[in-house]
């Protein structure tokens, strides 16, 4: 990650972005058409310089997470995120790595402030597979819902997390008034705490029952009515050319052969 950021810096294209304020900020230079073609607001943003404070051909970002823009930057030259040791998320051939919850919330949230749905759905992928292996924690929930609007994807996925940390007993009812004040917070986590009994109902023995698997792992198929990665996809599907293409090609065998069904 720190080769392709200081490649970045040294590449010398036609915008400069400003990233931080101050002395704590970082200049990187990226193609103007680059910018155009990833989001609408960069484009209007490159034609307008409306966010350059009168410098020209500049950019700035004076609020923006540094480590996010980073990644954003890797997928806007790629259109591949880093690998996953980079990004700081788990491999699925189960190598563990340190799992960064909080850097994948904030690229998501980087990605809805400027309207880039095809880098959202690469970051909650990661993220999705990434939780079930290394749950998310109360702290990460909490600025999960501190970077998401109402009814968002990701405010969504918090949601559930939160659920199933307060049914599992991780979580304790008075940890609830942490989110007094957040708009749409009640209803939305009621409505997942009623799914999760639900759920709970299909199969009453099993005291792990949640939200899991939401991506597939193996022969492991989804709980019918459970969640799925497809109510996470800004763009209403997976993406192409990915590592769940395959994994779902290989269900579709496994179908064949008995083991049941992927939704």
């Amino acid at each position: 990650m720190e080769a392709f950021a200081q490649a970045l810096q040294q590449s010398g294209r036609l915008m400069k972005l400003v990233i931080g304020q101050g002395e704590g900020s970082t200049t990187f230079y990226v193609s103007k058409t680059k910018l155009e073609q990833t989001s609408a607001y960069f484009s209007a943003a490159c034609q307008n310089m409306h966010l350059g404070g009168g410098d020209p051909d500049t950019l700035t970002f004076p609020e923006d997470n540094l480590e996010a823009w980073t990644v954003l930057l890797h997928w806007i030259f790629t259109r591949e995120l880093p690998k996953a040791a980079e990004l700081h998320v788990l491999d699925w051939d189960y190598q563990m790595h340190d799992t960064d919850h909080t850097l994948c919330i904030h690229c998501w949230a980087l990605g809805d402030k400027y309207g880039i749905p095809a880098f959202q759905d690469l970051i909650m992928l990661e993220l999705l597979r990434s939780i079930e292996l290394e749950p998310i924690t109360f702290e990460e929930i909490k600025e999960g819902y501190k970077c998401t609007s109402p009814d968002s994807k990701l405010r969504d996925l918090m949601a559930e997390e939160l659920a199933r940390e307060l049914s599992d007993g991780f979580t304790k009812t008075a940890d609830l008034d942490a989110f007094d004040g957040v708009v749409g917070f009640s209803s939305g986590f009621m409505a997942q705490m009623t799914r999760l009994a639900e759920l709970k109902q299909l199969d009453p023995l099993n005291p792990h029952v949640n939200f899991h698997p939401r991506v597939p792992e193996g022969t492991r198929m989804r709980l019918e009515g459970g969640s799925s990665y497809r109510n996470f996809m800004v763009n209403g599907k997976p993406p192409v050319d990915h590592w769940l293409q395959e994994t779902l090609e290989e269900l579709k065998t496994l179908q064949k052969g008995g083991y049941g069904n992927w939704h």
